[in-house]
């Protein structure tokens, strides 16, 4: 009886735990307004508008190589354009979050 007891605890501690890695680098998005969307709806939206954001920003940096000569096929971004775009996407979902009503907690 002890044993089943403690594999029933074990496996339920590890269900609650399973939960959390999923969702480690997402952040809580709290109500603030009058919120019309559900919080994961909100963040699926806003996360695909932040990869947009980041991938016109990397489309930037190579038309401005390829217009200074400077563009290869193989050439990759420096660190300072690749943080840049990071930025951009992270600006673009932080007011894609708050447009919708939400604030996004890490």
């Amino acid at each position: 009886m002890k044993f089943i007891s403690t594999a029933l605890a074990a496996t339920l501690a590890a269900a609650a735990l399973s939960g959390c890695v999923d969702q480690a680098n997402t952040p809580i998005l709290v109500p603030v307004s009058s919120a019309e969307q559900v919080a994961p709806a909100v963040h699926a939206m806003c996360v695909g508008d932040a990869n947009a954001a980041y991938n016109r920003q990397v489309e930037e940096f190579n038309k401005r190589a390829q217009m200074s000569g400077q563009y290869t096929l193989t050439s990759q971004m420096s660190y300072d354009q690749l943080l840049q775009a990071k930025g951009a996407a992270r600006r673009k979902y932080l007011s894609c979050v708050a447009s919708e009503g939400y604030k996004p907690i890490y």
